[in-house]
Order: structure tokens, then sequence, then C-alpha cells
């Protein structure tokens, strides 16, 4: 197995994985074959960096306005 291929983050033992075609940006997309989630290296979408979307998730629990979401 390729050591720069990332693990998958829903298993404990790290899956599987494999790749599994490219986005639309032309970024290599993997595949878990344990649980099939799907995962890419790098994200151009900033919502799906693991800090901001915490943030995110807690704001939208508080019941945040669009003013603070604005803010991002």
């Amino acid at each position: 197995m390729e050591s720069n291929r990332p693990k998958c983050s829903k298993c404990v033992d790290g899956g599987k994985i494999v790749k599994n075609g490219k986005t639309k940006n032309g970024k290599q997309r993997y595949k878990c074959k344990q649980c099939t989630r799907s995962s890419v290296d790098s994200y151009s979408y900033k919502a799906y960096e693991p800090e901001i979307n915490k943030w995110v998730v807690s704001l939208v629990k508080e019941s945040a306005g669009m003013y603070v979401f604005s803010e991002v």
C-alpha cells in the first residue's frame, strides 16, 4: 500500500483506501472499501477543513444568525 494515500477517518484500522476517480477540479478522489466513505486529499471548499467545519457545526447548534457566518 502506498504511504501517501490518506487513511479513512471513520474506520479504526485506517480502512482499505483505493483510488476512485477525480473531482471536477482534477483532484484525486479516494474511497474506503470497508465503509464506502469517499474523501479527497485537499478540499478547495474551506468548510471541509476540520477546524472550520467544527466551528460551523457549533454555530448552527447555537442557532447563530447569517451575520456570524458572513464573517468567515
